[in-house]
């Protein structure tokens, strides 16, 4: 049997990190309440605060500067 992989939204994902970034909820306290898995979240979150430094992130880009940037 396959297992189904979830698929997120750049939107989503972003909601998600403004909730902890600039609403100052904890991110097991968003991953619980989006339903996401903690590992995700906080992957989201150090990718997010990478990218705000400048560094170019390898997945797609949540920063609207990153993602002019990235190809």
């Amino acid at each position: 049997m396959s297992k189904v992989r979830n698929q997120f939204t750049t939107e989503f994902k972003q909601e998600c990190v403004n909730l902890v970034v600039n609403q100052g909820y904890g991110i097991a306290q968003v991953a619980s309440a989006m339903q996401v898995g903690l590992s995700f979240m906080q992957r989201w979150v150090g990718q997010y605060k990478q990218e705000i430094k400048g560094v170019t992130p390898l997945a797609r880009a949540f920063t609207p500067e990153q993602q002019r940037i990235k190809p």
